[in-house]
């Protein structure tokens, strides 16, 4: 119900701006609307006629445009369904009330008579009564000759048992305050009958999602609501009549003032922030350190190009493209290895810490890929470095030799790493936590 005021306040908005502004075309029309629904039940073994339908009553309001409907609808009624021909009927009364916004599309609009497709989805809260007892409190007992009796049939309670009819009271709760989904579902045709005034009639179907209204859930299917609906619809045109289109005005071009009174500029050419002597206007080197000489570009002399100033260079003729530190020293072969090692250290240091119960997972880091290059680099230039000594296959434990995948019998770091991946990703069956473990030790103590 809350969602009700929604339309309303759209159809409000649009009247407002329209009276505001009538020059364009109003394309959206409110639509509010009255209706009525003769509405039959069909369960797991009910079928009510739907001569025997009491019409539910409802509203709707919502908008037009073009060939569509947008709407909310409300309804409420109640709905019985009777039966006499099973032995133990399962009569029940419903005090329905259903809500749902639904899109009508209307193929042929602007015809006089125009048929139309419906379909929605809604919420609708019942209660459902059955009828158990006559007015005087005895229960119903269906006996087999087809009569009903305020004793079960035996023959002991043949002669003491006495007819009763059914009194159709529904006295007792079947299901209270249910909740459930519906589709609905309409086909129907819809006339004029009057300036924006129009009637519609159509074939109603309501699916609900729900097996509970009858109580009866002897198959799977869901309950639905058949039907008849009526309805009669008001459309205004908010347009107003009559009323001449505005001039379209002219854009006027704002006026931009810039106020460089503030500004020095002469200032500005004269600047000079690292005092170099060279104004910024043509200053090709910023931010050069104090006290150094420059030329006319404000640039210091770097007669080998490696950044550093030649005043403050360690090493004014390194060779080009060297490695160099701070001071512009070139770095020796035996710097950077050791540069290179510190870098791996870390690294090294996370696959130990497998060893450790409170970290069941290394944490991966990566080495930087120009560190590896450099350091195969090193290795062409300096065959020693690499490992002589290979180990003969008896000397590698069995167990270790899933880890060795390039076969060099050397348990390298990217394989070890490689290895624990694989453990903990579950793709190694053949691989433990010990037998890792077991790996790391050997490859530290067999470098």
């Amino acid at each position: 119900m809350s969602a009700l005021p929604l339309p309303l306040l759209i159809c409000c908005l649009l009247f407002f701006a329209q009276s505001a502004d009538g020059q364009a075309p109003l394309k959206i029309r409110p639509l509010v609307g009255a209706e009525a629904h003769f509405r039959s039940f069909r369960g797991d073994q009910l079928r009510s006629p739907l001569s025997d339908a009491k019409p539910f009553f409802g509203a709707s309001l919502g908008l037009a445009a073009g060939q569509f409907d947008v709407f909310a609808r409300y309804s409420a009624g109640r709905l019985s369904a009777l039966s006499r021909e099973l032995p133990n009927p399962e009569n029940f009364n419903a005090q329905l009330q259903l809500f749902d916004v639904s899109v009508r599309y209307h193929p042929f609009r602007g015809n006089d008579l125009s048929p139309f497709v419906q379909a929605g989805l809604g919420n609708t809260w019942f209660s459902s009564y059955t009828n158990l007892k006559d007015n005087l409190g005895n229960l119903y007992y269906y006996w087999s000759d087809g009569s009903i009796r305020n004793m079960p049939e035996s023959e002991f309670n043949a002669v003491a048992a006495k007819p009763i009819t059914l009194d159709n009271s529904f006295e007792s709760p079947l299901a209270l305050q249910q909740r459930s989904l519906y589709i609905p579902i309409l086909a129907g045709l819809e006339f004029p009958v009057g300036k924006s005034v129009r009637f519609s009639v159509a074939a109603e179907f309501l699916l609900l999602q729900s097996d509970n209204m009858d109580r009866n859930t002897s198959t799977s299917g869901w309950d639905q609501l058949r039907g008849v609906h009526t309805s009669i619809s008001w459309s205004p045109d908010l347009r107003k009549r009559n009323q001449r289109p505005a001039k379209a005005k002219k854009p006027v071009k704002p006026t931009v003032v810039v106020d460089y009174s503030d500004v020095d500029f002469k200032a500005l050419l004269q600047s000079d922030e690292d005092s170099d002597g060279v104004n910024d206007l043509k200053d090709l080197c910023y931010e050069t350190p104090k006290g150094l000489r420059v030329d006319e570009h404000g640039c210091p002399g770097d007669l080998d190009n490696d950044g550093i100033p030649d005043e403050l260079d360690a090493e004014p003729n390194t060779p080009a493209m060297a490695p160099i530190d701070a001071t512009g020293k070139a770095l020796s072969d035996e710097e950077i290895q050791r540069r290179y090692n510190d870098s791996i250290s870390y690294h090294v240091r996370v696959l130990r810490k497998i060893h450790k119960p409170s970290r069941p997972y290394p944490v991966r880091k990566f080495i930087p890929e120009s560190n590896y290059r450099k350091y195969l680099e090193l290795l062409e230039e300096n065959p020693h470095w690499r490992i002589q000594e290979r180990l003969e296959p008896r000397q590698l434990p069995a167990e270790l030799k899933a880890i060795d995948t390039n076969r060099d019998l050397v348990l390298s770091l990217a394989e070890l790493e490689d290895a624990a991946h694989k453990l903990f990703d579950g793709k190694m069956p053949e691989l433990n936590p010990e037998i890792l473990r077991q790996a790391i030790r050997y490859a530290f103590e067999n470098p």
